[in-house]
């Protein structure tokens, strides 16, 4: 009889060992969200380059390069360059957004 008490108490504290090592340990680490912020990043400023040359430079900051229509100029030094960018240059933008680029273009007048 003396030895069955001790098996069952030995059953009991090897039960109550595992329930509290079961409960007792630490959870495991909920994975935590990230803060918009650390996606962010400044916009370079892009303007006065090529479209490849600002694509380039988007990318290389982890942005992408999106067409943002034409600017008309009548100066020939300008044409096929970026005449606008938006966002604008610094602005913290969410890292692979596009930006757009506004390329001057030939307005026909040669002044």
């Amino acid at each position: 009889m003396k030895s069955k008490g001790i098996v069952l108490w030995g059953l009991a504290v090897l039960l109550w060992s595992a329930t509290l090592a079961l409960y007792a340990a630490p959870a495991p680490p909920k994975q935590r969200e990230t803060p918009a912020q650390f996606l962010k990043a400044p916009v370079p400023d892009v303007k006065g380059k090529t479209f490849a040359e600002a694509a380039a430079l988007l990318k290389q900051a982890g942005f992408t390069a999106a067409d943002g229509g034409k600017e008309p100029t009548a100066n020939k030094l300008n044409v096929d360059r970026v005449a606008a960018q938006d966002p604008a240059a610094g602005t913290r933008a969410i890292k692979g957004s596009p930006v757009k680029l506004k390329i001057y273009g030939s307005s026909g007048f040669m002044g």
